[in-house]
Formats: structure tokens, sequence, C-alpha cells
């Protein structure tokens, strides 16, 4: 992408609050949380990269680029903090839903007979 790095800086604050208004007050076992965080990652990858966006940035400029830079990177740090969260919450959920499945499949065994015949 071409154009102002600081506009570049404000897509790029954009899709990290979007992200986490996306993922904020979410349920780990809501249904749209690997989508919305594919989202996230797509929109993402699709920035502008800094380093490139600061070469073009005059040298006057360049303290208050690095300054929003800056918060972007914490931004984006409590994003990834929300993502591991979810992505936690999920493998807890799976874990506990997978031995409730093996607890189900696996008879009890009490040492006495099993009568199947009703």
């Amino acid at each position: 992408m071409t154009g102002d790095p600081f506009d570049a800086l404000d897509r790029a604050r954009a899709v990290l609050e979007g992200g986490l208004a996306a993922l904020d007050g979410g349920r780990v076992d809501d249904p749209t949380t690997p989508d919305v965080i594919g989202r996230i990652a797509r929109d993402l990858s699709a920035l502008d990269d800094p380093a490139a966006l600061r070469a073009r940035v005059l040298e006057v400029d360049l303290e208050r680029f690095d300054d929003a830079l800056e918060d972007l990177v914490r931004l984006n740090s409590v994003l990834v903090a929300s993502i591991r969260r979810d992505r936690e919450g999920v493998a807890t959920r799976l874990a506990a839903v997978r031995e409730a499945r093996d607890r189900r499949r696996t008879p009890a065994v009490t040492g006495g007979r099993c009568d199947v015949a009703g």
C-alpha cells in the first residue's frame, strides 16, 4: 500500500481495536471466535510494513511516528494476550469434552457382571 504513513498507522489501529472489540466479552464456546481471529490475522497481514512506513516519514515527524508505532505495539500485545486467552480456553474446553467422551466409551469396572440382556 502507499500513502501517508500516519494513515497506515490509523488503519492498523482500527484493525487492532476492531479485533479487540470483536473478542471482548466473547465466550470461549462462541463458534465465531476462530473466524474473528482469522479475520484479524488476514487484516493485519495486509497492512504496510512498519519499517517501510518509517522510511517515508520526514525527520521532523519521526518522534511522533515512533510514539504512534509504540502505542500500536502495546495494543497488539493486548490483542495477542486476548487471543491466547481464548485459545487456551478453547483448548481447556476441548480437553473436558474429550475426557467426558472417553468416560462414556469406557464402561465403569466394578468387579461385577454386566448384564446387557436388559
